[in-house]
């Protein structure tokens, strides 16, 4: 029995989300839309995803599940192929073809799913979110959503000698960065 196994078994929700970024219902919420794809399609394409002909041989080295978080924890462990070769007890060959694989179904995942889609909200839902956040902070009277990893750069004078008299001779840019993201909407 793999890593993985023991802690998908174990039902923690805190594992699954240090793993894949998401707890067992959004994980669930996504194997139920990635199984069907993973038994309709073969990973042993060149070019992209195709049809088997024929089931024969070998049962594959991963499921469904498996897949999709060694999709996940891929993402989110910088890659590393020791870490994951260990975690769900493949040799790197055949983590590579089932990382390539999860992947594309991923995307096509992705893209078919409206709920998942990066878009713009409504006029609406902006008025909506612009009245919600007024009423807790009145000078943000504008504002309806905030990104996260921005750097934002606050304080740069255009002269290099006004810079060096009042920042101490520093001569760089002075920058907000790790904004935290917020939503008021499911």
């Amino acid at each position: 029995m793999s890593a993985f196994q023991w802690l998908y078994g174990s039902g923690c929700n805190q594992s699954l989300n240090t793993l894949t970024g998401f707890h067992h219902a959004v994980f669930f919420y996504f194997l139920v839309r990635f199984e069907p794809l993973y038994n309709y399609y073969s990973p042993w394409a060149i070019l992209k995803i195709h049809l088997p002909e024929i089931r024969r041989g070998h049962p594959r080295s991963m499921n469904a599940d498996q897949c999709l978080t060694l999709e996940l924890s891929w993402g989110r462990s910088e890659g590393t192929t020791s870490f994951l070769s260990l975690a769900f007890n493949v040799i790197t060959s055949v983590m590579s073809l089932f990382l390539r694989f999860g992947r594309r179904l991923l995307v096509k995942l992705l893209k078919a799913d409206s709920k998942v889609q990066v878009m713009l909200p409504t006029p609406t839902d902006v008025k909506e979110l612009q009245d919600a956040i007024n009423v807790k902070y009145p000078l943000l009277s504008f504002l309806y959503a905030v990104m996260d990893g921005l750097k934002l750069c606050l304080e740069a004078s255009s002269r290099s000698e006004i810079q060096n008299m009042f920042y101490n001779g520093w001569t760089h840019d002075r920058f907000v960065s790790s904004v935290l993201a917020f939503c008021l909407k499911d």
